[in-house]
């Protein structure tokens, strides 16, 4: 063991000084850790959202509300909003959906026109 004598003259030992800064470079790696999984989770179900709300907003067009639900919940979202507005003059319709993965959600609008 080594000693380390302070102004008292009573030996004083280093020993175990770095088990503290261990526990916070521990703490900090696993709290980055954390984050970036949280990060990488939300931007893969913004994704998945967005690839169902496509596909429920085709479905849509093509075949209304019910085809867009199936569509969404075929790619593992929800249909939460459907909107079809029509115009008259080019004998077309635009669907807009709003589709949920998880705790998240995206929009998609699709017409029946090319």
């Amino acid at each position: 063991m080594h000693c380390v004598h302070n102004r008292n003259g009573a030996c004083h030992s280093d020993r175990g000084q770095a088990v503290g800064l261990l526990l916070v470079a521990v703490f900090v790696i696993v709290a980055l850790a954390f984050g970036v999984a949280t990060m990488a989770i939300g931007l893969t179900q913004h994704s998945l959202a967005q690839s169902a709300a496509d596909a429920a907003a085709l479905a849509g067009a093509i075949g209304g509300v019910d085809e867009a639900a199936r569509a969404a919940e075929r790619n593992g979202g929800r249909l939460l909003d459907f909107t079809r507005t029509n115009n008259t003059d080019l004998d077309a319709s635009t669907v807009t959906v709003r589709v949920a993965v998880g705790a998240r959600s995206a929009v998609a609008r699709a017409s029946n026109v090319p």
